[in-house]
């Protein structure tokens, strides 16, 4: 995973969700030679809970309203990550309906036949309820990187690179005499750095003798 990656991972998986990386999605264009990929897939459900980090409170609950998803349903989500400028075409490439669909079909939430209802409702909108589950498309970028006006970028929720890195460093910084004595234990450089870079906030805790 490259950086930006890594920061989408971490956010949405500290917001309760099971994340799958770097999906690649064998050849959904038969017409084209080479195969494309998911940056990321993830799947949440409604009864998530962990002492530390993991309650109500913890979750960036107004970012997931504004985006209308309700963490009582099982939401679903197809994200892509741009670290750099990008394009309206690129954004509608990895969004097209085609990928979502196989990305649907591997989260294998619902079947087949409503897999290709909701993709074709997610050509048209960001986020797509079904009874009681949830799936909305995510562009995690820097928004002044867009190159153009992007004015028919297909309908996804937006979230700002900086937002994820405030995000996670707000949680770390909560938990910070769990999260830095466990930092090794994190999968990831990124995330054994923020959680370390929490725990130096401990030593304005220590009492002077």
């Amino acid at each position: 995973m490259n950086f930006g990656e890594s920061l989408a991972y971490w956010y949405f998986r500290l917001n309760g969700f099971m994340p799958l990386t770097n999906f690649v999605l064998h050849r959904p264009d038969p017409l084209h030679r080479h195969n494309a990929d998911a940056d990321l897939l993830a799947v949440r459900f409604p009864h998530v809970y962990e002492e530390v980090g993991g309650k109500q409170e913890d979750w960036d609950n107004d970012q997931f309203k504004k985006w209308g998803l309700d963490f009582r349903n099982v939401i679903s989500l197809i994200v892509e990550i741009k670290t750099g400028r990008y394009s309206e075409e690129s954004i509608n490439r990895a969004f097209d309906e085609r990928r979502v669909l196989y990305a649907l079909r591997r989260l294998g939430v619902v079947n087949q036949e409503a897999c290709e209802e909701i993709s074709g409702e997610l050509s048209r909108k960001g986020v797509v309820h079904y009874r009681a589950f949830s799936f909305a498309k995510i562009l995690v970028s820097n928004s002044e990187n867009a190159v153009g006006s992007c004015e028919k970028i297909t309908p996804c929720c937006r979230i700002e690179l900086q937002h994820t890195v405030d995000f996670i460093r707000s949680r770390m910084h909560r938990y910070r005499a769990d999260k830095e004595v466990s930092r090794m234990f994190f999968s990831g450089d990124l995330i054994q750095f923020f959680a370390w870079e929490a725990g130096l906030s401990l030593v304005d805790d220590i009492p002077e003798v």
